[in-house]
């Protein structure tokens, strides 16, 4: 298995209408055919200085995140809401045993 893990940090400009556009839009790659496993969310607010979201996918394969990762729909989701959304972003992926 591989995993996706990518956390946003919001322009203090972005409305709650933008979010919950882009969180629709998230919601939408859950269902395409290569994604095991999709999930995201706002953090906790437990601890000063986290990030304000969070989106962690599960594909098989390195293979199947490469064909995630290049996706004409999410390459559209980032360029058309994410990008103008965000003034941080941080990712990590690796591959793991379920």
């Amino acid at each position: 298995m591989f995993r996706h893990c990518v956390m946003f940090k919001w322009k203090p400009e972005t409305t709650a209408e933008a979010r919950a556009v882009l969180f629709e839009k998230l919601d939408g790659l859950a269902a395409l055919p290569f994604v095991k496993a999709f999930a995201h969310g706002p953090d906790a607010g437990l601890r000063e200085g986290n990030w304000d979201h969070v989106v962690v996918a599960d594909f098989e394969s390195r293979e199947d995140y490469l064909t995630y990762a290049s996706y004409p729909m999410h390459l559209d989701l980032i360029q058309g809401h994410l990008l103008p959304a965000i003034s941080a972003r941080a990712a990590v992926q690796y591959a793991f045993q379920p």
